[in-house]
């Protein structure tokens, strides 16, 4: 295959779509839905190998060995599905999860209640990076009660 070929550059779109069906199929936790994306990745991995991404290796470990795409398409729902529910439970997946939450939640300015309207429109106190305001005038009327407690929760 050569550099820059169609089909691959196709397939990788996709891919990067199915990845985001996956990841969102996860978190509301249809896990039927997935069974099929999951299938649909590990196929993409049997025929790019130099993009292997972690789905093909379910088969490998349950087959010993590298599956072909015929044997993927056949593979049973409920394998698949039972190593989707358990992924879900692993500490490491919950851990990611959380960070994610955390990461698209609006933020709520500390000194007034103001709510952010979109993501990342509110500063957060430059020295602890944990409290986040609206603007400078309510960071410079919050401050006298927040020095005493910035940074605090860290250590």
């Amino acid at each position: 295959m050569q550099r820059g070929d169609p089909d691959e550059w196709c397939d990788n779109m996709e891919i990067r779509a199915k990845l985001g069906e996956y990841q969102f199929n996860l978190n509301m936790e249809r896990f039927d839905a997935n069974v099929e994306v999951f299938r649909e990745l590990a196929i993409f991995e049997a025929k790019y190998p130099e993009k292997e991404s972690g789905h093909i290796m379910f088969f490998i470990r349950e087959m010993k060995r590298k599956p072909t795409i015929a044997e993927i398409q056949t593979y049973p729902k409920k394998k698949i599905l039972k190593f989707i529910r358990r992924k879900t439970q692993d500490p490491s997946y919950k851990k990611f999860i959380e960070k994610e939450e955390k990461r698209v939640k609006l933020l709520l300015c500390d000194n007034c209640g103001k709510e952010e309207d979109g993501m990342r429109q509110f500063s957060v106190c430059p020295r602890c990076k944990e409290v986040p305001y609206c603007g400078r005038a309510c960071q410079k009327e919050a401050w006298r009660n927040h020095k005493k407690v910035c940074g605090k929760s860290k250590r």
